[in-house]
């Protein structure tokens, strides 16, 4: 069964330290919601335009169809939205504020015995080039080891102060971009009235590409594969039945990278064993609500940030690795040395 989501103080420091209001002349220590206190959070975004009007826009959407995936594509890999396509990047948080990363303790250099069972690479070109590790060894050693550096150079102080559920490795399951893993340990409990947050900074180790064609084109230009920006999760309640994921280049919670203000992505617990959510990806949200439903996946907790493996997802993940992505191994963004 999954782990309470309580949170744990023992290694923690004061977290409020980490971040800073936007604007005021009090001692900055909290991100604050717009207009006070969260409420109806689930109901943000989730209605968009009414049948009628989505029915006459159909048309006009058919036919710009071709230029909207074009814009998509350049959204993606440069994070820049042009019209048409602008006008739906409405998506917008209810969280301001400004994350202090100069008061998050730095990440942990990971050993040199699991550096050893892993082997230096790059992707991309030019000046989107980028390093990354690969750990070797049969499907089970890989993925161990992939787990161990991720959780070693992902646990800090801070982590233990976060919901134990939304501390360590996940896997990102039937998801339909070759990205697998991802840690989200490196993390600090965020302040928010009528609300449970967390926010975690981009950094290495954090985020796993398959070392496929596919995954070396399209990881040096994830946000996630760098040391710039971050992640921010919101949820309603102490439960972390529902929330909402919201991602920023920078460290202002109220400007939101170009891909997370064209959608809705939601947390949403999911029952049985260990501890799930399905990860919904709702596109367009301010026109659609949630009815263009398109690319959700299943995010599962693997390890603890104890590095204890979390079963059955742990041995359905090694399974998964060894036959759908057999011969593949999983890129960790690193630092170039």
């Amino acid at each position: 069964m999954g782990q309470k989501s309580s949170c744990c103080s023992s290694g923690g420091q004061h977290v409020g330290e980490l971040l800073s209001l936007a604007g005021g002349s009090s001692p900055a220590r909290t991100a604050e919601a717009t207009g006070g206190r969260i409420q109806d959070f689930k109901k943000q975004d989730s209605e968009g335009l009414s049948l009628c009007c989505l029915i006459l826009l159909t048309p006009v959407l058919l036919i710009l169809s071709p230029l909207l995936i074009l814009e998509a594509i350049i959204l993606f890999f440069f994070d820049v939205a042009l019209p048409p396509l602008y006008w739906g990047c409405v998506n917008t948080t209810p969280i301001t504020g400004t994350f202090n990363m100069d008061e998050m303790p730095p990440q942990k250099d990971v050993s040199p015995e699991l550096i050893a069972k892993s082997d230096p690479t790059t992707a991309g070109c030019c000046c989107c080039s980028k390093t990354f590790r690969v750990a070797q060894g049969d499907t089970a050693e890989m993925v161990k080891t992939t787990c161990e550096m991720m959780i070693e150079a992902n646990t800090v102080s801070t982590t233990w102060a976060c919901p134990e559920d939304l501390t360590g490795v996940f896997w990102m399951k039937d998801n339909s971009v070759p990205e697998d893993l991802a840690c989200l340990s490196f993390s600090v409990d965020t302040n928010v009235d009528g609300a449970i947050a967390t926010t975690r900074p981009n950094g290495y180790y954090g985020w796993t590409y398959l070392n496929s064609c596919l995954g070396k084109i399209m990881s040096p230009f994830d946000g996630n594969m760098g040391t710039q920006g971050m992640n921010y999760f919101v949820f309603e309640t102490e439960k972390l039945d529902w929330g909402r994921v919201y991602g920023c280049t920078g460290y202002d919670y109220g400007k939101l990278s170009g891909l997370y203000r064209m959608g809705k992505w939601t947390m949403e617990r999911l029952p049985g064993e260990g501890v799930s959510w399905k990860r919904g990806c709702y596109w367009f949200p301010a026109w659609f609500g949630e009815r263009l439903e398109m690319g959700s996946y299943t995010l599962t907790q693997i390890m603890t940030t104890r590095g204890t493996p979390v079963q059955p997802a742990y041995d359905e993940f090694v399974t998964y690795m060894g036959t759908k992505n057999k011969g593949l191994g999983m890129m960790l963004y690193s630092p170039a040395k």
